[in-house]
């Protein structure tokens, strides 16, 4: 069997590498924008925060987090010293995470809204440069929207 390495192609049928998120195809990264990117990853759902987490990495990507809540989201975001894009829950156990939304396009950071609480019609509004995924999205779909973001403000 040929050791498991997330970055790395391998070929035949033991092949660690397969699969609708593959890391490679064709010997190429996947998502090729974002490898190299740092990701702030605000979710309150543990096993959907791990779940994007590990796929994310299988890209190259360096994933702040994941925050579970707005306070947690704020502090690891003011320690970090650089955030290329944001994905973000708007639904903390109750606590809306706008706040630091607004900071992140204060700061001119990217954001994608992953949500099953999209206000479509307040966030065109007040957020007119976001994408917005809702809940439940393809991770293939989320991260193709996070990867078009990323290109269009770097």
């Amino acid at each position: 069997m040929i050791p498991f390495h997330p970055y790395v192609s391998s070929h035949g049928s033991d092949n660690p590498i397969k699969g609708p998120l593959s890391a490679m195809r064709d010997g190429r990264l996947t998502f090729p924008g974002l490898a190299g990117k740092k990701i702030l990853l605000v979710e309150d759902e543990a096993m959907l925060a791990l779940d994007i987490k590990l796929h994310l990495e299988r890209f190259v990507v360096q994933v702040i987090g994941p925050a579970y809540s707005l306070h947690k989201a704020i502090e690891i975001y003011e320690a970090a010293k650089r955030v290329d894009g944001a994905i973000l829950d708007i639904n903390l156990n109750g606590i809306d995470v706008y706040p630091l939304a607004d900071q992140l396009v204060s700061d001119g950071i990217p954001i994608v809204f992953h949500s099953g609480n999209l206000d479509f019609e307040r966030l065109e509004a007040e957020y007119p440069k976001a994408e917005m995924c809702p809940k439940p999205m393809l991770r293939t779909d989320l991260f193709s929207q996070l990867e078009r973001l990323l290109r269009i403000w770097h």
